[in-house]
């Protein structure tokens, strides 16, 4: 199927927007229809907060509350997307203030509708989950937590950052590698910086700088670099 439609805000004004309890892609289009669509601000506890396009600014409360989730399920579906590169997620004060990676792709201008529309792309960028087909609700939670259990470990073993007794080589092709897996279509001068600026070693040569981190998760490295360089005009 090809096309496209629009969502406006006024979608919020329908009862049945709220009537029952949010699935994963209506919490990942609430977010995109919740995101400045330009520039401003908000006052939390009297401090200014500044808001930028593709950004928004709410309190966890306020999500569990509008999508009738629990608290840690609305945190735990946001580090989610944030591990996905979906979004960028940072804490201030009480809220959390939460950036649309490629925002624009999103909700672009008109001229912008030419190949992929905003419902599209956020429909086929949401986190997919399977069909449980006639299983019990206890029958699934065990089978999804036996699953995750299996992903942790590959993973782990996966992506377990090389001994330093390994050549330089190798290792820096270790964070080219776990780079390629979190990148989501982000721009290219961004990550060549990121790598340029982490691969950098130590005045004896013998560790690079991300190699002096206790903790490195790539693609959470990414989405941090990301927001705190919006300013930056990424050329993709």
């Amino acid at each position: 199927m090809i096309g496209y439609i629009k969502l406006y805000r006024q979608l919020f004004e329908n009862p049945d927007y709220f009537r029952e309890r949010f699935s994963r892609i209506q919490a990942w289009i609430d977010l995109l229809l919740l995101a400045n669509y330009e520039d401003g601000y908000i006052f939390v506890r009297g401090i200014r907060v500044e808001v930028k396009r593709g950004q928004l600014a709410k309190s966890l409360d306020y999500l569990a509350e509008r999508w009738k989730w629990s608290k840690h399920t609305v945190l735990n579906y946001l580090k989610e997307l944030e591990t996905a590169l979906q979004i960028a997620l940072q804490r201030q004060n009480s809220i959390s203030l939460i950036t649309i990676v490629n925002y624009e792709k999103f909700q672009g201008a008109d001229d912008d509708f030419s190949e992929q529309t905003a419902l599209q792309n956020a429909l086929q960028n949401a986190p997919q989950t399977k069909e449980k087909g006639s299983k019990t609700q206890k029958e699934n939670n065990k089978e999804e937590k036996e699953k995750k259990k299996d992903n942790n470990k590959l993973l782990s073993k996966k992506c377990q950052r090389p001994s330093t007794d390994a050549p330089i080589e190798e290792r820096k092709q270790w964070l080219v590698e776990s780079m390629k897996e979190a990148d989501n279509g982000l721009p290219k001068l961004m990550l060549n910086e990121f790598y340029l600026y982490w691969t950098e070693t130590t005045p004896g040569g013998t560790k690079m700088r991300f190699e002096l981190e206790k903790t490195w998760i790539t693609s959470r490295r990414l989405a941090r670099w990301y927001n705190n360089n919006q300013d930056k005009k990424w050329n993709k």
